[in-house]
């Protein structure tokens, strides 16, 4: 049996169809459905600023931190010379192991489902027409004021920067994921004869 330091279930079939497409995962709440149309802007931006000012800075520094534990433990690994203090503060390979397979399940959950899942589905629906249009009529039909349809016309003409932030978010968030994913690949390196 081949070993699987993620623990991926290999008989999981990808869903098919255009609304499995858009969906998000079922383990993964979609915060946006009970969210108005004309919340959702602020409701990206809140999540995005928290995804770069919080969470992907907390990641990095705990990938770092692994790494650095993961380096030393192979240098006093190599040097035969290690006193008993040195080796009462590192951590075995296991230990090691197992914190890179915790670390990198707590940031999928962290960064990408509780972060930029929730900010593509806010993105999602603000690039429905469909729903833009409802909204629309909606707030015409209660007699919003002229304030209120500037806010739609601001949601159509920030689409795009949305949209880069978006791409940005994604290649921070997978550049700490694939630094943690190397970390784990190095054990399985390690063991694999």
């Amino acid at each position: 049996e081949e070993y699987d330091p993620l623990r991926l279930d290999s008989t999981f079939i990808q869903p098919e169809g255009q609304q499995a497409a858009k969906a998000l995962p079922e383990d993964t709440v979609d915060r946006t459905k009970s969210i108005p149309y004309t919340s959702l802007p602020s409701f990206f931006d809140d999540c995005a600023n928290k995804i770069e000012n919080e969470a992907l800075p907390d990641a990095k520094i705990q990938v770092e931190e692994l790494g650095m534990a993961v380096r030393e433990m192979r240098r006093r690994t190599g040097d035969n010379t290690s006193t008993d203090d040195t080796e009462e503060t590192t951590k075995s390979p296991a230990e090691l192991e197992n914190e890179a397979l915790l670390l990198f399940n707590s940031l999928r959950r962290t960064v990408i489902r509780d972060g930029t899942d929730q900010c593509r589905a806010a993105l999602r629906r603000l690039n429905d027409r469909e729903e833009h249009k409802q909204a629309k009529a909606k707030a015409k039909s209660q007699g919003s004021s002229s304030d209120e349809f500037r806010r739609f016309r601001r949601i159509s003409k920030q689409m795009d920067l949305r949209e880069l932030r978006m791409d940005s978010l994604d290649e921070s968030v997978e550049h700490v994921l694939r630094k943690c994913h190397d970390l784990l690949d190095g054990f399985i390196g390690r063991d694999t004869p």
